[in-house]
């Protein structure tokens, strides 16, 4: 997707022009999936006994956004996206309990940990039903906020990419 400004983007593909990012799919080029629950971020491999590991909440973690991108491309009826991709990624946090009762339904950039990098490796890694190699992804975006309660979780948008049309000055 291009983004056109005032809350509208464009198919890359198509070129069909959508007026918002929120709610069904905005075209067949694309998947949108939600995970609800607390982003988890990936850490580097632990070591001991010979070998290395992840801690179960990490591994669980994965398991569960693989079960939601299985489900959702299921229920679209089994797509086949094709090399290369652009994905986005949305991570919402819930706002910490000592927040203001009046900021807690609001949306802010969230500058504490988790970090960005991790929490992406995470999700990307969890994408190989649909992605079987990351060398795939040509176009990232990413965002981090902290959120309402309920919103708590990543929305995860996989799109079909074609090469932008831009004057290279370099």
């Amino acid at each position: 997707m291009s983004v056109l400004g005032n809350n509208r983007y464009q198919c890359q593909i198509c070129n069909r022009i959508i007026d918002s990012w929120d709610g069904a799919p905005m075209c067949d080029h694309e998947l949108r999936i939600f995970v609800p629950g607390r982003p988890l971020p990936k850490q580097s491999a632990r070591f001991g006994k010979g070998r290395s590991w992840q801690p179960k909440e990490k591994t669980q973690y994965k398991k569960t956004v693989e079960l939601f991108v299985r489900e959702a491309w299921l229920k679209a009826g089994k797509p086949k996206y094709e090399s290369p991709f652009s994905v986005r990624l949305d991570f919402v946090f819930a706002w910490p309990k000592s927040t203001k009762k009046a900021l807690r339904d609001t949306y802010a950039w969230r500058t504490s940990r988790p970090d960005l990098d991790n929490l992406t490796k995470m999700c990307l890694d969890s994408l190989s039903l649909l992605i079987p190699e990351d060398s795939a992804v040509v176009e990232l975006w990413l965002t981090k906020r902290n959120g309402p309660a309920d919103k708590e979780g990543v929305t995860i948008t996989i799109m079909n990419s074609r090469p932008h049309d831009t004057d290279d000055d370099t």
